[in-house]
């Protein structure tokens, strides 16, 4: 994960600042662009895999979860980019997405750091979740 947190910072500023200065557009379009493009995807893979790894038993409960709430935070940023950039302009916007970015990517340090005693502390939920007869209503 520290390849792709460093690499979508970099991408969002390329993006951003490259459009405020009115540099070429190769800067915000391929390089920018590549490095976002690049870093979501390697970093969504990564949180699958480690969700998968962990909780084998409830994959694909977990992967969905994800998805989800993935896709809802690509729904809102549609509906409060415009507003944002129109209210704060583009530098402040483009430097306030770096920085929201680069503290939700670098919550891998957390896991790093207490994801062992997370999990252990989490053994009896997943006991519970994974139980296939969890949940039954109808028998």
């Amino acid at each position: 994960m520290i390849l792709p947190t460093t690499l979508n910072g970099g991408g969002v500023l390329a993006y951003g600042l490259g459009a405020y200065y009115q540099s070429h557009w190769a800067i915000s379009v391929v390089i920018g662009q590549s490095l976002l493009g690049f870093s979501m995807s390697a970093s969504g893979t990564i949180c699958l895999t480690y969700a998968v790894d962990c909780y084998h038993k409830v994959a694909g409960e977990s992967i969905v979860l994800i998805l989800f709430v993935r896709n809802m935070i690509g729904m809102i940023f549609c509906f409060v980019c415009q507003p944002w950039l129109n209210n704060c302009g583009l530098m402040l916007t483009t430097w306030l997405i770096f920085l929201i970015t680069t503290l939700i990517n670098s919550s891998f340090i957390l896991m790093v750091v207490s994801g062992k005693s997370f999990r252990r502390r989490t053994i009896r939920l997943y006991d519970k979740f994974s139980n296939p007869l969890f949940g039954e209503l109808f028998k």
